[in-house]
């Protein structure tokens, strides 16, 4: 896997889970939330994100830009984890299928799935007016 995106977002590997910040393994899952939504509002409109999507953000992208030392598996544990608790919210892709929708942005909403009790979740939406 890739170590971050490109660009002047601050949500690279280096940004967020880099020197002088623990990894996102280890913090406490407010922090944790935190710091993915930071995370997600710098990714929003970039790479695969330029589709119309708003500021949700692909489970499979947030993984590779901020949390290079976890499974992404393990990523996702622990964004289940925060959904639960209230600390961030999960959502759905609805349309991933058709003519014009590249099979590369097919295949990373799939990867960036999340099952459980039956919900399926694909991305991060940042909540406003949270810092």
């Amino acid at each position: 896997m890739g170590r971050g995106s490109s660009g002047s977002s601050g949500a690279s590997a280096s940004g967020l889970g880099g020197r002088g910040r623990a990894s996102l393994a280890t913090v406490p899952l407010p922090d944790f939330a935190s710091r993915v939504e930071e995370a997600a509002r710098g990714l929003a409109g970039e790479g695969l994100h330029g589709r119309g999507l708003g500021e949700k953000v692909l489970v499979s992208e947030l993984h590779r830009a901020t949390a290079p030392g976890m499974t992404l598996e393990a990523f996702k544990a622990r964004l289940l984890e925060a959904q639960r608790a209230g600390h961030i919210e999960l959502t759905r892709a609805d349309l991933v299928a058709g003519g014009d929708i590249p099979e590369s942005f097919t295949a990373a909403v799939a990867s960036s799935e999340i099952e459980y009790l039956g919900a399926r979740f694909n991305y991060v939406l940042p909540r406003p007016g949270r810092r």
